[in-house]
């Protein structure tokens, strides 16, 4: 017989990790956006290319970090083991 709480336990705690870190993202994405906006003086398309790139990864880099240490630190790794524990399965 399958033990479903096994596979269901985490899911609440995975949801709310999912939530609260998109939305701490796009708060730092605008944030960055913003403040790289009042930084580059010349708004000409490159300009603007730049800043939505930069402010983009980082958002991305915000969400991913803050999602896996929220929804995986009971499992006792370091953010680092995480990445690692991510890439190679």
């Amino acid at each position: 017989m399958l033990q479903y709480h096994f596979v269901f336990d985490n899911s609440v705690r995975v949801t709310i990790a999912s939530l609260f870190s998109f939305f701490l993202a796009n708060i730092a994405h605008i944030y960055i956006l913003d403040n790289l906006k009042e930084h580059t003086k010349n708004d000409n398309n490159f300009s603007y290319l730049l800043r939505t790139f930069i402010s983009g990864f980082l958002g991305q880099f915000i969400d991913n970090g803050v999602f896996e240490v929220l929804a995986f630190a009971k499992v006792g790794l370091t953010p680092f083991e995480m990445g690692l524990f991510d890439i190679f399965t």
